[in-house]
């Protein structure tokens, strides 16, 4: 054993220790506002892009449906000439090789559906007279050929026919799914734009308030890079704990929305589904939001340096 000669000891190993694990910038300092902002951007562009992949699949879906299906109109104010011409119309068209089903709609059902629009009331009292509906179903696409060869057959027996097809109808619907989806991507953008500048924002903030220790850490010999990747392993926690939260909470909701939508069978909102693509797709959006903040900080942080030393 060492004799005591009355002096203590110093204990360097402690600061030194300390001073290595110290960090270069307080997590604090960007990473505790940037991970609330990204965390809102993430769930936004989560929402907006749902809304992008949902609105593209419905207008698919519709399209698809209602590329097939058309309806003839029979007006005639003599109910004896309209029923003729009713079915004469349809026995015509159940022999086309195009057309794959035919159905007269019943007086009865023609009756409820202008019931809410004229009153059953006056249906019944003035006798007024409802036209005859045929709902026709094609095996392709009702093309400008098809339509045309349609038409033709049926002014042969009934003069009075009308084919109007379902897609042409709702085009003005569609384009209004269309323009939406345009819409929503354009906003994805735009959030994208936004989250880029607040991470370029905050970073040179950081970087700012940390000129001191920056210029000691580079005059002992450190590079722009190796500075560049100490901020940025002091951010990294930050960035991706807020990207996986915004997914989360936008997930949520998609989540909540397509439930809902589910129950829808048929119509515009009949082709509102996630499927295991869009649920892929989405799933790329926090990645990206964190690869994307962490580059601008890169960039972000070297662009300073250079111009600062």
């Amino acid at each position: 054993m060492r004799p005591w000669t009355g002096r203590r000891r110093r204990d360097t190993a402690g600061p030194r220790r300390a001073a290595r694990e110290a960090p270069l910038l307080p997590a604090t300092r960007l990473g505790g506002p940037m991970s609330w902002i990204l965390a809102i951007m993430v769930g936004l562009v989560m929402l907006a892009t749902g809304a992008a992949l949902a609105l593209n699949g419905a207008g698919a879906a519709s399209r698809s449906q209602l590329a097939r299906t058309a309806t003839v109109q029979i007006v005639a104010s003599d109910a004896a000439v309209r029923d003729r011409q009713v079915r004469a119309a349809a026995q015509i068209l159940a022999a086309q090789d195009e057309v794959a089903s035919v159905r007269v709609i019943p007086p009865d059902e023609l009756h409820a559906l202008v019931a809410p629009w004229l009153g059953a009331d006056l249906l019944e009292t003035q006798g007024l007279p409802v036209p005859g509906l045929i709902d026709v179903t094609t095996r392709g696409p009702v093309d400008e050929g098809v339509l045309g060869r349609l038409e033709t057959r049926l002014a042969e027996v009934a003069p009075a026919a009308r084919l109007d097809t379902h897609a042409a109808l709702l085009a003005p619907a569609l384009g209004a799914m269309t323009s939406l989806q345009r819409l929503a991507l354009g906003v994805v953008a735009l959030l994208a734009v936004l989250g880029m500048i607040a991470v370029w924002l905050a970073a040179r903030s950081a970087l700012a308030s940390s000129a001191d220790t920056v210029e000691v850490v580079h005059l002992l010999g450190a590079d722009d890079s190796q500075i560049a990747r100490v901020f940025l392993r002091s951010v990294f926690p930050a960035v991706v704990g807020g990207s996986l939260a915004g997914a989360a909470g936008g997930a949520a909701v998609l989540w909540f929305i397509a439930r809902r939508f589910s129950a829808v069978e048929a119509g515009l909102g009949g082709g509102v589904q996630f499927g295991a693509g869009a649920w892929a797709l989405l799933a790329l959006v926090p990645l990206a939001a964190a690869g994307v903040a962490l580059l601008t900080a890169w960039l972000t942080v070297l662009s300073a340096l250079q111009r600062r030393l």
